[in-house]
């Protein structure tokens, strides 16, 4: 019944969609009877006829006040800028390119189109397993842009809540999303067989319950049939062999520096030292002391996971929980651009050489050590003259959002266990997810492997941190290796002379 009632809605309303009578399975109907645009039809900035979700009227209200002109007129700069250049061909779903014939030419009626179809958006999925991922990365490619990123709050050391206006929207339009994901709505039979049968998935993998998923929150936190077989924990006996907590791609190791209270430094990238203190939200021990400082001299790790990746997380060592919490932050990702064909001319008119891509390396976009088919162009307005489109290779604007972003906290103590200290283990939410779930709790026993927390809708990022006591060293992969949790990733050597990881 909801796929006939979709169609007749989008019917209706099928130029505003530029589509005709095509049913979508990917949206859900729109609300009855709530409030609509206040400058949608007295002003020349908008043209909009659809009922808005609460959340997104939630917006244009802001939009609508005096002195936000400028934000109105960013937002609109940047849905053109993403319009002129993105590949919509590569974001499967109808219903969400640009309109050819649209009078709206500040492009903003349809950035609050598209902001609109994502609240109850009924996710679906590509052969590729790309079309999550896409979403994803357009709906943050608006707001990262160079006219509207300047209006959410800095990714810099030291910035703590109250968040600017959009910043805070846009976590609160995270968390709308999120609700939406826990309602039977969010999956149906027709979606759930898009995820079947797209291979990245690996959907046969996984335990469906009796009578199937419920929600789509349900599916995406799903458990393997039979972890210990299909996830075995490398050398389960030995404590100081430590194991991926996620199936994760591999970013790299940085040393923690500093001492005494100025310690956790643990990497500097663009002039910006990020302190453990900042990163586990400032926590202490029964004693009293802070526990960031705790980490001086050791390691800091960073993977990533994405939406096809398994999304429960597991303990990468043995021990006891000291500390388990959630941290609230910021609902953040870096969306940039990367050329189809580095070989095609990005001047020639008309070409839209670009696909979405998510920056979740902490390193720029440019950087030699990331593969080369990860790398890619952070928007700019600046030097239209290099590539024509207003885009220039930069930098990311927020190397270390892992500190700043909603995140869990999971402390362990080693002691009885390997003997090596504290490990932090931190799952990092990222996009729209909808909240990070603690599986474990203060004082509880850990057997390396065991489940410590999981996700739900969105990407995900996984750090971990051990003390200097630990001398870990990591084994050495290439920047961007998937691989599995339980996988053997680093020796902890407590004792022994410190052997820096390479």
């Amino acid at each position: 019944m909801l796929d006939t009632q979709r169609g007749s809605l989008y019917k209706a309303r099928g130029r505003n969609l530029g589509i005709l009578s095509t049913p979508l399975p990917h949206f859900c109907p729109l609300p009855t009877p709530i409030a609509r645009y206040s400058f949608i039809k007295e002003s020349r900035y908008c043209r909009y006829d659809q009922p808005l979700y609460p959340i997104v009227q939630k917006l244009v209200d802001w939009l609508d006040k005096a002195g936000n002109e400028d934000v109105k007129g960013g937002m609109a700069t940047a849905f053109v800028w993403v319009a002129t250049n993105v590949d919509w061909g590569s974001i499967p779903p109808p219903g969400i390119a640009p309109e050819s014939d649209s009078d709206d030419s500040s492009g903003l009626s349809q950035y609050i189109k598209i902001l609109n179809d994502f609240v109850h958006w009924v996710p679906v999925e590509d052969k590729d397993g790309r079309t999550v991922y896409s979403f994803l990365c357009l709906f943050y490619l608006l707001l990262d842009h160079e006219a509207v990123v300047k209006y959410q709050a800095p990714i810099k050391p030291g910035e703590i809540a109250p968040w600017l206006w959009l910043s805070q929207w846009v976590i609160q339009y995270a968390k709308e999303v999120g609700k939406w994901m826990d309602t039977p709505m969010s999956l149906t039979e027709k979606s759930l067989q898009k995820f079947k049968d797209s291979p990245p998935y690996n959907v046969g993998a996984y335990d469906e319950p009796d009578g199937g998923w419920e929600t789509f929150n349900d599916f995406f936190a799903r458990k393997f049939k039979d972890y210990p077989t299909q996830r075995p924990i490398a050398s389960p006996s030995v404590d100081t062999v430590i194991v991926n907590p996620a199936d994760s791609a591999f970013d790299g190791d940085w040393e923690v520096t500093g001492s005494g209270m100025d310690a956790g430094v643990t990497f500097d990238v663009k002039g910006l030292h990020w302190t453990t203190n900042q990163l586990l939200d400032d926590l202490y021990d029964g004693d009293g002391n802070a526990v960031g400082p705790q980490f001086a001299g050791g390691r800091f790790t960073h993977s990533f996971l994405g939406p096809t990746d398994y999304h429960r997380m597991h303990a990468p060592v043995s021990g006891k929980v000291v500390a388990a919490k959630v941290i609230p932050g910021l609902c953040h990702l870096e969306a940039v651009l990367k050329p189809k064909d580095p070989e095609a001319d990005p001047k020639k008119p008309g070409a839209k050489p670009f696909e979405l891509f998510m920056h979740r390396y902490m390193r720029r976009v440019d950087d030699k050590s990331i593969p080369k088919e990860h790398r890619g162009i952070a928007p700019s307005a600046a030097s239209v003259e290099t590539f024509g489109t207003g885009m220039v290779p930069d930098a990311p604007n927020s190397p270390g959002y892992q500190f700043l972003q909603a995140r869990g906290l999971v402390l362990i103590d080693t002691e009885g266990f390997g003997n090596f200290g504290l490990v932090a283990v931190l799952p990092i939410g990222m996009a729209q997810v909808s909240s990070v779930v603690l599986s474990v709790k203060k004082g509880q026993e850990l057997k390396k492997g065991d489940e410590i927390a999981y996700f739900q809708l969105g990407g995900s990022d996984i750090v971990m941190v051990f003390q200097d006591k630990a001398n870990v060293v990591f084994d050495q992969v290439p920047i961007n290796t998937h691989r599995n949790f339980g996988e053997k990733v680093a020796v902890a050597r407590p004792g022994k002379a410190p052997a820096a990881s390479k």
